[in-house]
């Protein structure tokens, strides 16, 4: 549903996990080869489990699902066993067939998220990044909030994120408001709330930043009810020092509120928002072919249909589909480059012997087809002229010669 946060490249994921003694802590449960001791333990959890009345999962369901419930329990098979349960009564209550602004309808009484909780743009790993106004979020009951997260960060993970690549979500809470009204909300049932979003989420949330202009000992009945590896994963930030997130995401992904290059959202939060959509140029992706696979449309011409620009970004990508070159370039000319030619195995990025393609050796045929291209649209203009003035030149004489005038005969008047 939200696919414009997809990436096509594959992104390294960097170690999967942290091993210590015999406890595993990892952020990558999806297409991986399990530990041993992840193994052995998912076994047990199973047999224990067909011992039990039927459990209901979900089509999606898989072993790296069991593995995050494991996780959670410090993979202790009877307190995973009951978890479980837990954990799968919460997920059928999240219906993902029903639109967004269905759902969130009774939250905010229109179509739109209002800002109370939004996505905009991703970080440097390219998480999503979920921003809470807690200052909005205050004037709701605890019990809408929480259905209007779930939903939200379920879709995420069901639309956006990539396995083994992308498994988790940035999320920023923005604490605009007085720590009276924060004291006010503290209550057992958020706490609870606290407490099985660790479960229902675990390994989703990669970073949670919490910034305000308030003493930070107010946050501490929240940090409290946390798991280890969960207050790891909290950062408090004083307005002051919000100039620390750009270590976690690009400015120009965050909103000018946050010290961001991107324009604050007034409106209009849904759908969620990649500040850097409008800005992208033409990209030109070139996919360099080391076994000279004989595809026919290795290259793609990515243009802004609203910005007929002669500057081009070139993208060389491998055989693996990473990029292995990037550069921005700008043509010398009036036209734009929207009609280059598409390059066949045949051409010179494909040469029998190459096993590297130089940047200006593309850019050097890049720029010879788009030359020749001008010239062929310059011969045809001007023949165009001269057809266009030859008419002319046959209505003008047709209203000054005589009608009944012969070849011989015939004078100008």
């Amino acid at each position: 549903m939200i696919d414009y946060l997809r990436r096509d490249e594959c992104i390294d994921p960097g170690s999967d996990k942290i091993i210590i003694g015999n406890k595993i802590e990892r952020k990558i449960f999806e297409k991986i080869k399990m530990h041993p001791l992840e193994y052995e333990c998912l076994k047990n959890l199973k047999l224990i489990l067909s011992q039990m009345p039927p459990l209901r999962l979900p089509k999606y369901w898989q072993d790296s699902d069991y593995l995050r419930v494991l996780a959670f329990h410090d993979y202790d098979i009877a307190k995973s066993a009951q978890g479980l349960v837990l954990h799968l009564s919460w997920v059928h209550r999240i219906d993902l067939s029903i639109q967004p602004n269905e759902l969130l309808v009774n939250f905010i009484q229109i179509s739109q998220l209002n800002g109370v909780l939004y996505v905009n743009g991703f970080d440097k790993g390219f998480r999503p990044v979920i921003i809470i106004n807690l200052q909005k979020a205050l004037e709701y009951t605890l019990l809408q909030f929480q259905q209007a997260f779930d939903f939200l960060l379920c879709l995420i993970i069901r639309d956006v994120l990539i396995s083994f690549y992308i498994e988790s979500v940035v999320i920023m809470i923005d604490v605009n408001t007085h720590h009276l009204k924060i004291s006010n909300s503290f209550s057992a049932a958020l706490l609870n709330y606290i407490k099985s979003s660790q479960l229902n989420f675990y390994g989703r949330i990669h970073k949670i930043y919490i910034l305000h202009e308030i003493t930070k000992d107010i946050f501490y009945p929240y940090l409290n009810v946390l798991k280890p590896e969960f207050e790891e994963k909290t950062i408090v930030l004083e307005k002051k020092d919000i100039i620390q997130l750009q270590k976690q995401i690009d400015p120009q992904q965050l909103e000018q509120k946050f010290l961001g290059f991107s324009k604050n959202l007034q409106n209009n939060f849904w759908p969620p928002k990649n500040p850097t959509k409008s800005a992208e140029n033409n990209v030109l992706k070139i996919q360099v072919d080391d076994s000279q696979s004989k595809s026919n449309n290795i290259v793609s011409i990515y243009k802004n249909e609203s910005n007929q620009s002669s500057q081009f970004t070139l993208q060389v990508y491998n055989e693996e589909n990473e990029i292995i070159s990037s550069e921005i370039h700008q043509f010398q000319g009036d036209e734009s480059v929207s009609e280059l030619p598409e390059y066949y195995p045949d051409s010179i990025l494909f040469a029998e012997n190459s096993g590297q393609v130089s940047m200006e050796c593309v850019l050097q045929e890049l720029t010879s087809s788009y030359k020749a291209l001008s010239s062929i649209q310059k011969e045809k203009d001007s023949q165009l002229f001269l057809e266009q003035r030859e008419n002319t030149n046959q209505q003008t004489y047709k209203g000054i010669i005589k009608p009944n005038c012969n070849m011989e005969s015939c004078q100008l008047m």
